[in-house]
Parts: C-alpha cells; structure tokens; sequence
C-alpha cells in the first residue's frame, strides 16, 4: 500500500491510499469526444424502428382484423385469435435465436443482418395478402419470428458502428427510437387499416415494408461496417478493455 499526499484549497494535505498495481478503467477523451457516424446510426435507427412497427402494429387493430376476416365470430373469440397471432412470431423467435447468434459469431452479422431484413420485407408483403387465419400465424411465425434475428444482432450493431467506448450510448438512442415508433407506428397502423376492404392489413403491411426496404438501402451503403473482420477488431478492444475492468483488486498488505 502506498500513501500519496494531496494538496487541497486552503493549506490542507489530504492523504490518499493508492493500491499497488490497481487499474482504472477509463475512457480515452479522444474516443468520447468523436461524433457518432450520422448515417450508420439511421441505419440502426430505421431498422429499430421497422421491426418495432412490423410486430407492435397488429396490436391495434388484430381484434377486429380476426372479425372482419371472419376468424372469429364474437369479442370472445376475437380476443383469442389476437393473442394467437401476436404471439406466433414470438414462438418462432424462442428456438431459433440462440442459432442465429451462433450464426452471426460464425460467418458476421452482415449475414444474418440481410436475412433478417429480407424476411421481414417479405413477411409483411405476405401477411398484408392473408385472409385465411392459419396463413396469416404461418407468416409471422416464419418470417417475423424463425427468420428474424433483430434481436440477437442489436449489440453487435451498435458495437460495430460506434464501437466499444459509445456502444451503449447508441444502444440507447436505438431503444428510444423503437419506443417512438410503437407510439407513432399504432396511430399509422390505426389509420391505414381497412382502406382495401378485401386485405384490409395490407396498407399497414406496406407501410412497414417501405421502412425495411430504407433500411436495406442504408445497409447495402454501410455493408462494410458490418464486415465480420471490423467487427473482430472490434471486439478485441473491447475485450482488452474488459479485461483492465475487471482485473482482480489486489489484497492490502500490511
């Protein structure tokens, strides 16, 4: 243990203990002060907000899309068939996510990023076009639960495009975007529904595709930043990092 003196405001010397070989963790000024790469952080940004509108919008309107379409006869049954579908993707989701992180740590995220977005512009065009109850669940189950790994690749996103000392920064900007689209995507969603009488989720199906096809075009820009070797030297630093994190605080000695 070593003892340091420091001089304070006002002729006083306070004494400080300082631990031999203990570590600080701190940012690097120049790392904290860089801006954040506007448009990759659109990208992230837009894909957030697509996949929050694609699976929050039936909330508002899977009710009477279940009576209009004939699914269900009563309130009763309505509520039932609601839960059924908003729920379809999400059991598509439980199995296969472990598999798409093993996927994206194997061969990138780039990968699972283009499935992922290629899925959902698929899956919504498909479900806006559904007018049978069992289509409609085998869509969102496939397309917005089995082959969507949004979920899985958010971290390493914001880990490739802001890199390890701002990752969580972006991560929260990222979750304050999808907040806001599951308010403004219900009133859109609300809006567009029934304005074809025969498909009548086709409207607000279309409108999420159009989200997810700005996404693709802001990947197809970004491609490289989401290249698995940028994002291994990524994740060394990090790992360095984390290391001088949580280095063993050594036992005082007398």
């Amino acid at each position: 243990m070593i003892t340091a003196c420091q001089e304070m405001p006002g002729s006083k010397t306070v004494q400080k203990l300082v631990w031999p070989n203990a570590m600080t963790c701190r940012t690097p000024d120049s790392a904290t002060n860089e801006r954040l790469p506007i448009l990759h952080f659109a990208f992230l940004c837009a894909l957030e907000g697509a996949y929050f509108y694609t699976i929050c919008t039936i909330f508002i309107f899977a009710g009477i899309l279940s009576v209009d379409l004939g699914w269900a006869s009563d309130r009763n049954g309505a509520g039932s068939v609601a839960g059924w579908l908003q729920s379809s993707n999400v059991c598509g989701r439980i199995f296969t996510s472990p598999v798409w992180g093993f996927v994206a740590a194997r061969y990138g995220i780039k990968v699972v990023l283009t499935i992922t977005l290629s899925s959902m512009l698929i899956g919504g065009i498909l479900f806006g076009f559904c007018t049978i109850l069992i289509a409609a669940m085998s869509v969102r189950f496939i397309f917005l639960g089995v082959l969507n790994a949004w979920l899985v690749l958010t971290g390493p996103c914001a880990l490739a495009v802001a890199g390890c000392e701002r990752q969580t920064e972006v991560l929260g900007l990222i979750f304050a975007a999808g907040c806001g689209m599951q308010l403004i995507g219900l009133a859109v969603g609300g809006w567009a529904y029934g304005m074809v009488e025969q498909f009548p989720a086709l409207f607000p199906s279309l409108v999420g595709c159009g989200l997810w096809i700005v996404a693709s075009a802001l990947l197809i820009t970004f491609a490289r930043f989401f290249h698995k070797r940028n994002l291994l030297s990524r994740k060394r630093q990090c790992k360095r990092n984390l290391i001088n994190l949580i280095h063993p605080f050594p036992s005082p000695s007398l």
